[in-house]
C-alpha cells in the first residue's frame, strides 16, 4: 500500500468515525421550544454535544432518550434552559 493510498484510508476512517449528528426544532410535551437530534450510526456524546452547542450556555435538560441497538439509531428531545 502506498502513502497516497494509507492517507485517503486515514482520512476516510477519520469521517466516518467522527459522525454527525442533525436536529430538529420541536415542541415538547408540555409545549415548550425544544429540540430532536438524531445521531445515527454514532454513540450518545455525539448528540450530546450537538444538544450542547444549540443550548450554549444556558445548559439543556434531556426530556426524552430513545435508542435501537440493532439499526443503530439513536434520537434525544432535549429543552434548553436547565
Amino acid at each position: 500500500m502506498n502513502a497516497t493510498t494509507r492517507t485517503a484510508a486515514a482520512l476516510v476512517a477519520v469521517l466516518m468515525l467522527a459522525g454527525c449528528a442533525s436536529s430538529k426544532e420541536v415542541y415538547t410535551p408540555s409545549g415548550e421550544r425544544g429540540y430532536v437530534i438524531s445521531c445515527d450510526g454514532v454513540g450518545w456524546a455525539v448528540c450530546y454535544t450537538e444538544a450542547s452547542d444549540l443550548c450554549g450556555a444556558a445548559g439543556y435538560r434531556i426530556i426524552e432518550q430513545e435508542s435501537d441497538y440493532v439499526s443503530s439509531t439513536r434520537s434525544l428531545l432535549v429543552q434548553c434552559g436547565s
